[in-house]
Order: structure tokens, then sequence, then C-alpha cells
């Protein structure tokens, strides 16, 4: 098994001018959600955090570890994403709306993902890494089943299904060439609201209902 530094301290990241609601690491940017703006951080080793803003506000962002492509959800429901994303251009230079409603979005190599209010499940067809991988893709397509969160890794995607009593985690089986949505569920041990795939280090982090973070290992 491989083991990783995982350093010796937290270091607080100040930002004076916001307090942090969300935040979504990708491969050489981070970006944060904040109170009535989002805002992104190009160099995190910068210890004067020169966080900048985009003057957007939105309520949900997912950025890939991969290539710093971001997805992002406003209130009511509506789909943006960032163009210009380049290696020296990280951030990106402009937001451009998609069409659709999502409550959350999630975007990783395969492909972008995303849930409605009503729990139902969406793929945006030709972003994945087995059916063209582009930008924005050509519409989405709904997916069977039911998911209150989602997460795109690499070939794989994990999600938490919300029940009566708890939360029921899935993966999505059978994504491969041919089949970018892959073809069925499996259910996973567990009881999860919130989960995130780390493609890095093939990993899946979720939060309980009492607010716990957990961490599980996978091939």
């Amino acid at each position: 098994m491989n083991s990783h530094n995982i350093g010796d301290s937290w270091y607080h990241m100040n930002c004076i001018r916001c307090r942090a609601q969300a935040i979504s690491s990708g491969l050489s940017v981070v970006w944060m959600i904040a109170f009535k703006q989002t805002l992104y951080l190009t160099d995190a080793n910068n210890l004067r955090n020169d966080w900048q803003s985009t003057n957007f506000e939105y309520v949900q962002i997912s950025v890939s570890g991969v290539d710093n492509k971001v997805w992002a959800v406003k209130a009511g429901g509506r789909i943006f994403r960032r163009t210009g994303v380049t290696d020296s251009v990280p951030a990106g230079r402009w937001w451009e709306q998609v069409p659709g409603s999502l409550t959350q979005v999630s975007v990783g190599l395969a492909g972008v993902w995303g849930v409605d209010e009503q729990h139902k499940i969406y793929y945006r067809n030709e972003t994945g890494q087995y059916d063209g991988q582009q930008e924005v893709g050509s519409n989405w397509l709904s997916v069977p089943g039911n998911l209150s969160y989602v997460s795109s890794g690499n070939g794989v995607v994990w999600g938490a299904q919300t029940l009566d009593s708890g939360y029921r985690i899935l993966i999505r089986q059978g994504i491969c060439t041919g089949a970018p949505t892959g073809t069925h569920w499996t259910q996973v041990d567990g009881d999860l609201k919130q989960i995130s795939v780390d493609t890095s280090n093939n990993a899946v982090w979720g939060v309980d209902s009492s607010d716990k973070i957990f961490k599980r290992n996978f091939d």
C-alpha cells in the first residue's frame, strides 16, 4: 500500500474580504464561494493569499483535479462553466451559461454529471473520457436512478442517495467506450450525505449526517 506525506500542520489561508462557504481544489487553481462572490487562487503557495473575484455569485462549484475545468450552479439551478481555461490561465477568462437546471454539478474525467431538485441524475453528453471529452458537450442525458449528490472521477462516478432515514452510497458501474454513462448502480456499504472522488489517489471522501468525515480507498 502506498503511503503519502500528509504534512505537519494546517495553514490558515486568510482572506480578509470573505468568509468561505465552500471550496474546491483543481490541478493548479483553487475556487471558493464566499458571501455574494466567487473567488479563485492560482498560487496556493503565495502566503499573501491573493484571491481574485469573478463578481459572480454561485451556490455550488466543482473544479477538475485533472485539467482545472470549472462548472458551477447559481441559485435557481442555472448552470455555468468557466471558459478560456489553459495551462497559462488556469482560472479561465469568462463564464458561459449552459442550458439546463441543476442543484449540484461535478466535473471529472468521467465527464460532467449533475443532479436536480428532484434528485434526477444527468450526464453531459460528450464530456467524458470515453466519448470525446469535449469542453461543453452537446446535451444532458438522463441517467436511471436518483441521487442527492454526485461526484465524477476517473472512469467512475460515486453518489449519495437520500432515503427516508439516512443515506445510501452508490457507484456507477460499466463506464466505458460505448457506454459513457455506465450500465448500472451498485450499492456500497456506508451512510454518507456528501461524497467526493479523489482521482489522484484512487480514493473517495465523504461526510455523514453527523458531519463526520470518512475516506475509502478503491482500485
